[in-house]
C-alpha cells in the first residue's frame, strides 16, 4: 500500500496570520512582566558551635554535637544523637542550661 506524502497537511506555517478568537491568539501581546529575583535573607539566629545547649519543642534539651550546613547534630542527656534542621533547635539561655545535660568531653 503506498504510503502518502503528509507535507502539505502538516505545514510549518499555517496560511493564516491569526484568527483573533481564540486563546493563543488573544494572549499573544500579553506577557508577564518576571518575576523578581528573591534576596537572601541574613541568618536571623545565632550561630549554634558544639557544646552549646539547646532546647527542641518534641525531643527536649540537648548539646550540640556537631554542625553540617543546615543540619545540626544534637546530642541528649540519655546519650543518643539526633540530626535536626537548624531553624528548628532553639539555643538555651544560660540561666536555662540544666545539669543534667552532657558535657564536652575532651579527648586525650
Amino acid at each position: 500500500m503506498p504510503v502518502a506524502s503528509d507535507s502539505g497537511y502538516f505545514a510549518l506555517t499555517p496560511p493564516w496570520d491569526r484568527c483573533g478568537h481564540c486563546d493563543n491568539c488573544a494572549r499573544v501581546g500579553t506577557v508577564e512582566p518576571h518575576a523578581p529575583a528573591l534576596k537572601l535573607k541574613p541568618a536571623s539566629k545565632p550561630s549554634l558551635r558544639p557544646g552549646d545547649a539547646v532546647k527542641l519543642r518534641r525531643f527536649g534539651e540537648g548539646r550540640v554535637h556537631a554542625t553540617h550546613g543546615e543540619r545540626v547534630e544534637v546530642e541528649f542527656p540519655d546519650g543518643s544523637r539526633r540530626h535536626f534542621l537548624s531553624e528548628y533547635v532553639r539555643p538555651l539561655r544560660r540561666a536555662q542550661i540544666a545539669t543534667s545535660l552532657p558535657t564536652r568531653r575532651r579527648r586525650r
